[in-house]
C-alpha cells in the first residue's frame, strides 16, 4: 500500500481537530504485508507542532511471509495481536509508563478491515537512538527497563490480553510444533508450556522484547519500548531470555550469564520493593531464575519448528534447552 490515505489523514486531522496532518516520512511496512509505519506533522493553530506516528494496519487477502508461513492461522493470530496492542494503549499502558518509557496513545480504531494506532513520537521525547547490537555496550538501562515492567506487571489481570503472552507461544504455534525434527524436544514441548505457564509469580511481559523494539535517549541513558502487539500473561525470563538473544552474542550470553542475571534481578528487586513492598522479592527471583533456561528452552521450540537453521539456534540455547529436556525426563523416570 503507499502509506499516508488521504482518507486516513482526514480521520486523524478530525479526531485531533487539528487544522493539518501532512505526513513527512515512511518508516517502515509491517511485517507480511500487513501495513505501514509512518511519520506526520500535526499543525493547529495556537499550537506548536507536533510529531506523530501512524500504525497503519489494513491486512491483506494474502499474507507474503518471508518464511512461508502464511496459513489462516496465522493471519487469526496477526489479526488479534492488533486488537491485543489496541487494547494494550486503550487499557494498560498508563499504569506502566512512568516506570517503563513508551509511547503515548493519540487515536485508536480498530476493525478486521483496517486497524488505525497513533502515537507520541519518541525521537521528539528524546528516544532516538536505535542501536542494532549490546556486544560492547552497556545492558543496564534495558534491563532496568524490563525489571521496572515486570515488577509492575505483577498481579495485573491481563483480560484482553494474550494469556500466555509472547509471539512464539505453543497454543498459537502448532505447525511450527508439527515441523520440529528433534524428536525429544517435540515429545516435551507441552510439558517446557506447562512449566511456564504454571509458575507461582505471573506477571505482564512485553511478548516481542528484541533490541529493534527499544529506543534509547543518550541524554540520561534510558530506553523506551514499542511494538505491543504480543503483550501477555508470562514470567519474567521469557522476556529477558528473548531479548538477549537479539543483543549480544551467544559467546557473551555463555560468558555473562551470571552478570546479566544479577544486572536483571538487582533490578527486579528494586523495582518489587518499591511496587510490592509486601512482596518478598527473593522470592520470585528465586523461582524466575530457575525458569530462564525453561524460558530458552520454550523460544528454541519455536525456533526449531518455524526456521530450523536459525542462527540462535546455537551452542548457548541449545545447551540450555537440553538441561530442561534432561530435567523433564528424570522427573518421568522418578515418577
Amino acid at each position: 500500500m503507499t502509506f499516508a490515505d488521504q482518507t486516513e489523514l482526514t480521520r486523524i486531522c478530525d479526531a485531533l481537530k487539528a487544522d493539518v496532518v501532512r505526513p513527512t516520512g515512511r518508516i517502515q511496512s509491517l511485517w507480511s504485508g500487513y501495513g505501514e509505519l509512518y511519520r506526520v506533522t500535526v499543525h493547529k493553530q495556537g499550537h506548536p507542532e507536533q510529531d506523530l506516528v501512524v500504525k497503519s494496519v489494513r491486512p491483506p487477502s494474502h499474507a507474503d511471509h518471508p518464511r512461508g508461513w502464511n496459513g489462516s492461522l496465522g493471519h487469526a493470530r496477526k489479526l488479534r495481536s492488533y486488537f491485543v496492542e489496541s487494547t494494550w494503549y486503550r487499557t494498560f499502558s498508563h499504569r506502566f509508563a512512568a516506570v517503563a518509557p513508551m509511547p503515548k496513545a493519540v487515536l485508536l480504531h480498530e476493525s478486521e478491515e483496517h486497524f488505525l494506532i497513533v502515537l507520541s513520537d519518541l525521537d521528539s521525547d528524546g528516544f532516538s537512538e536505535r542501536l542494532h547490537s549490546l556486544e560492547n555496550s552497556d545492558l543496564s538501562p534495558y534491563l532496568t527497563w524490563l525489571a521496572n515492567f515486570h515488577s509492575k506487571g505483577l498481579g495485573v489481570a491481563t483480560d484482553g490480553l494474550w494469556d500466555p503472552g509472547t509471539y512464539w507461544h505453543l497454543e498459537t504455534r502448532p505447525d511450527e510444533l508439527t515441523a520440529i525434527a528433534e524428536p525429544r524436544l517435540k515429545r516435551h514441548a507441552a510439558a517446557i508450556d506447562e512449566r511456564l505457564r504454571k509458575a507461582r509469580f505471573q506477571t505482564v511481559v512485553h511478548g516481542d522484547a528484541k533490541l529493534a523494539n527499544f529506543c534509547l535517549n543518550n541524554s540520561d541513558a534510558t530506553v523506551a519500548a514499542v511494538d505491543y502487539q504480543y503483550v501477555g500473561t508470562g514470567v519474567g525470563t521469557q522476556d529477558l531470555a528473548y531479548f538477549l538473544s537479539s543483543a549480544v552474542s551467544p559467546e557473551s550470553c555463555a560468558r555473562h550469564h551470571d552478570r546479566y542475571l544479577t544486572m536483571y534481578f538487582d533490578a527486579l528487586s528494586v523495582a518489587i520493593s518499591r511496587d510490592h513492598p509486601q512482596l518478598e522479592a527473593s522470592t520470585i527471583i528465586e523461582e524466575w531464575r530457575d525458569l530462564y533456561r525453561w524460558a530458552w528452552a520454550d523460544f528454541v521450540r519455536f525456533l526449531a519448528g518455524w526456521a530450523p537453521d536459525h542462527y540462535k539456534l546455537d551452542t548457548y540455547s541449545l545447551s540450555l534447552t537440553r538441561q530442561v529436556l534432561d530435567l523433564i525426563e528424570a522427573s518421568y523416570a522418578q515418577s
